[in-house]
């Protein structure tokens, strides 16, 4: 069993030294490509998320839930909020807006 995995190794030693540039060149290669350039990409067109329905009437739809004046509110499968519901209902359509 270890006999074909040393013989795969000197071979791969055998042609790393021989064409040491070829060798250094794909392992550049293989980091920049693997390694380095998609964060790169990846923080140079990320924008920050948006999970909100923008639609032209929203700031309305959110000043008529505001003065029903909530104090408990809460997302379908998030956490619930207790407080001044409309104060934090027209800041998220200040945010939206």
């Amino acid at each position: 069993m270890l006999r074909p995995l040393a013989r795969i190794a000197r071979g791969i030693t055998v042609a790393a030294r021989r064409r040491r540039g070829v060798f250094i060149g794909a392992a550049a290669g293989i980091l920049a490509l693997d390694l380095l350039l998609p964060p790169l990409i990846l923080s140079v067109v990320r924008k920050p998320l948006d999970y909100f329905a923008h639609a032209p009437q929203t700031r309305v739809v959110l000043e008529a839930f505001a003065r029903e004046e909530p104090t408990t509110m809460a997302c379908m499968h998030g956490s619930a909020w207790r407080g001044d519901g409309s104060k934090l209902l027209r800041a998220l359509a200040d945010a939206l807006a």
